[in-house]
């Protein structure tokens, strides 16, 4: 590739490629955290009860306690409702960390030569930044013991997606363009061809099509018992 491409596009490439990731591997952590344990495939194609424990699905909430679960969640582990909370909170985060990094990189004078305006921008936004690190801080997390745990959540993930899409900010335009390019072109090969033909697709309908027999079998043999029942009853009628 190096013979192919200038050394230092291709550099920038790989940079974007990486931080891209981190800061994904990043919002992830802060979503899977804070998500019940998921149901069964059985429950999940509506089979099974999920109006018990920790998964479930939570009634229609007023605006006033909706906002009183921001800050005060009502149950001490995680639930669809809070999972969601999370879930848009992380995108809020990873909006205003965009916002803020770049008027970082491209105010960057006005901010060191001390300029009123600048300053105030820095300030309202990282304050708008603090407040959904401060509601998912608030939601309950997941306790299901794991090999390894990311330390410091939601603070230690919260930061790395600052770094690295600060980075991705003080690359040149010309690479945004590239990357912009080869994600397009990798969007339509996923989404033409891959996502159709994925090994991972085909196990979770398999599992799917196994859950389905395995219920209809266990409901079969269910039966028999109480159809033979009913024969000796007949029988014993006549």
């Amino acid at each position: 590739m190096a013979m192919m491409f200038d050394l230092k596009e291709l550099v920038d490439m790989m940079s974007i490629g990486t931080l891209m990731a981190y800061t994904i591997v990043a919002a992830c952590v802060l979503i899977l955290r804070y998500q019940p344990d998921s149901p069964t495939v059985v429950e999940d194609m509506g089979m099974g009860a999920l109006d018990t424990g920790p998964w479930q699905y939570d009634a229609p909430l007023s605006g006033s306690r909706l906002f009183f679960e921001l800050f005060v969640p009502s149950c001490r582990y995680p639930t669809k409702l809070s999972g969601q909370i999370v879930s848009h909170c992380t995108l809020l985060i990873g909006f205003v960390i965009t916002i803020l990094s770049a008027v970082f990189v491209f105010e960057q004078d006005f901010i060191t030569a001390g300029h009123w305006w600048a300053v105030i921008q820095v300030v309202i936004i990282g304050l708008v930044l603090v407040v959904p690190i401060i509601v998912i801080a608030r939601q309950p997390q997941n306790k299901k013991t794991v090999t390894f745990l990311v330390p410091g959540v939601p603070y230690i993930p919260a930061l790395s997606m600052i770094i690295n899409i600060y980075l991705m900010m003080k690359l040149s335009y010309q690479t945004w363009i590239r990357f912009g390019v080869w994600m397009f072109i990798g969007f339509l090969i996923y989404f033409g061809y891959g996502i159709r033909h994925s090994s991972e697709e085909a196990r979770s309908r398999n599992t799917s099509i196994n859950a389905i027999i395995l219920t209809d079998s266990e409901t079969e043999t269910e039966r028999q018992p109480l159809s033979r029942q009913n024969e000796k009853s007949t029988l014993l009628k006549n």
